[in-house]
Order: C-alpha cells, then structure tokens, then sequence
C-alpha cells in the first residue's frame, strides 16, 4: 500500500510540469504550494525512521510504533530482519524524497521564469504585433518550427523552404509547411467604447485591410499560397464591413474623405477578386467593367467638385489630385500588372558584384 502511494506521489510530480505549460501564474502557486505539502509529509516520514533506525543501531529498548506512509503501523523492530526491511524502506523513502525535492525544484525555477515573462510583456506590450504565422496541426514544421512561429514577428519569422539533398546528388525544393494567420491580442479586461463615427471605423478597417494585403504579398512571395489566401479573404471581410460603413455615414456622403476611402476599399476589393475569384477582363468582361467603373466614379466624384480658381484657370485641390494620381495608378495596374521582364532581374551580374 505505501508503494503504491509513493508512486502516486512520484508520478504526479512528474506530470506537474506538463500540466503547467498554458496555466495562469495563480494556478502553477496553487500546484507549488501543493508539491510543498507533500514534501514536507515525506520529509516528517524520513525523519520517523531515521530516528526508529538510529533507535536500532544503538540497541535502545523498542519505541512506540512507526507509522508508515500510507497509514499503515509497524511495530518497533526487535530483529534483524526487520530492521533490515526498515532500512530498505528509509533508503527508498529518501530516494522518493531526493527526487521530488529535484523535481520541485525545477518546477519553482519554470514558475519564476513564466512569471518574469508575463511581467515582462506586461510592461512591454505585446512584441509580436497583432498578427502571427503558426503552422497547421499534423503539418511538417515540428515542434521547434511552431515555437519559433508563436514568438516572432509575422511574416518575417517564416523562413523558406531550403533545398535538400537526393541520393542522386541533385536537390530537390521541399514544399512550404502549411500555415495560417492567428491573432496575438491579449484578452480584453476593459469595456470598450464604440464609436459612431462611420467614417473613422471605415478608414481603420481600410488600414488593416492595406496590412493584411501587404503581409499576403509577403507570404505568397516566401511560398506559403495558402496563408495568403487566408489573409486575402481576412482583408476581403474587413472591406466589405468598411464599405458597409460608409454608405452608413449619410451625413457626410458627399464630403472628399468619404468619397476617397469609398474608391480606396473598392480598389482593394477590385484587385482581391482579380486574385481570389479570378477576375479578368478576358474571362469576365462585364463584371470586369462594372466593378472598375465602381472604382472610378468614387474618384470622379472628387475631381468634378474639387477645383480652385488660380490665374483665372481652374485647378484641381488638393483632394482632387489625389483622386486623379489614384484613378491614374489604378488604370496603369490594369494596363501593365501582367509585365514580366523577360531577363530575371537575379541572373543579371556585373563585374565587382561579389566585391
């Protein structure tokens, strides 16, 4: 019986540091406190029958009866196999006790450090930015690739792919790890006021949409397709909510900032459908033109009514040239984003480059 709950003890010491991984600071003092009990129980055994021993060693008349883990009561030893049985179990009892004082050890030295890091972020904010990579479960990456993912900086901690050897000398790309964009914000502990400006919710949304269309290029250029795509459709919801928010906003519907990020979240839809639903000008020629008109009487709307009086000429403002520089970029992509230079840009060399 008492081996048995020695082992017990034993064994669940030896899980205490698995189940902390992903427990609060509150709950791993809780399970400290719990492992200091039970060695200050196995140290008030080891102290009965090193005194009981010692009692033996000396010849000193029997004592009272030694209890033994687990409840059970033995009576003093008076003969030599008992006291032999008695130091086999004091050797194992201290065996017990050396190993769950290590063990405790280790445990109280992980809780200081959790509890420096979550101090630590505390006073730093989040490092990682509101979005990581993390690799899909049953992917490829291992265990030490989804660590490095959890605690850098996204899409920069995605490394690609490298070569490996075949056995016929030749190396062979190995295809990316499947990935996807999870948040990295702490829980909220504060209410959070909303706001019934629909035109500041709207420019925020167009914001993280530019971020998230930016991060797809990064991870479609380093070979993560799906990720991409998954961020793609992140941004493709946020600019319909932004879309919906402006047309909302009533009040200020014919006013040069509405009007522009109206064109601006269009845009970005525009040239996500042009990659996520394939849309062409060859394949689809009439949702092609009626969605690029879409685009475009946004900026027209601006450049008609923006217009100063200078030297007896009318000039466009300020808001009006930025719609024409927008309607401008937004033509040329549709002309020339299908260019490709012939010669890769990589392969040209020229002498002293490796100087």
């Amino acid at each position: 019986m008492s081996s048995r709950i020695v082992r017990f003890a034993a064994m669940s010491l030896v899980a205490l540091p698995l189940l902390a991984q992903g427990k609060s600071k509150d709950e791993l003092r809780v399970e400290l406190e719990r492992a200091q009990r039970e060695l200050q129980d196995r140290q008030v055994e080891a102290d009965t029958l090193i005194d009981a021993r010692l009692r033996y060693d000396l010849g000193v008349a029997a004592g009272p009866a030694v209890t033994l883990p687990g409840g059970e009561i033995a009576p003093a030893a008076t003969t030599a196999p008992a006291l032999e049985r008695a130091q086999l179990q004091l050797a194992q009892e201290e065996a017990v006790t050396a190993n769950l004082l290590a063990r405790f050890q280790r445990m109280r030295t992980e809780a200081d450090r959790r509890g420096a890091e979550i101090a630590a972020q505390k006073r730093a904010g989040s490092p990682d930015g509101e979005w990581i990579v993390v690799p899909l479960a049953g992917s490829q990456g291992g265990r030490d690739s989804g660590a490095h993912a959890q605690h850098s900086n996204a899409p920069q901690s995605v490394e690609p792919s490298m070569p490996h050897a075949r056995p016929d000398g030749e190396t062979a790309q190995t295809a990316a790890a499947p990935v996807r964009i999870a948040s990295n914000l702490q829980p909220i502990r504060a209410q959070i006021d909303g706001s019934d400006d629909h035109g500041l919710v709207a420019t925020s949304l167009l914001k993280a949409s530019q971020s998230l269309v930016d991060r797809a290029d990064q991870l479609r250029a380093q070979g993560y397709l799906e990720a991409a795509d998954e961020a793609l459709d992140e941004a493709k919801a946020r600019l319909s909510r932004a879309v919906e928010e402006l047309q909302r906003d009533t009040k200020n519907k014919d006013s040069f900032p509405h009007l522009f990020h109206l064109g601006r979240s269009r845009e970005l839809l525009f040239r996500i459908a042009e990659r996520r639903e394939g849309l062409s000008a060859k394949d689809q020629p009439k949702d092609y033109q009626r969605r690029e008109q879409e685009v475009r009487d946004a900026y027209v709307a601006i450049t008609a009514r923006d217009c100063v009086r200078k030297d007896g000429k009318d000039e466009l403002g300020p808001w009006g040239r930025a719609a024409q520089s927008a309607m401008d970029h937004f033509r040329w992509m549709n002309l020339h984003s299908g260019y490709r230079p012939k010669t890769d840009m990589d392969s040209i060399t020229w002498p002293g480059q490796k100087q």
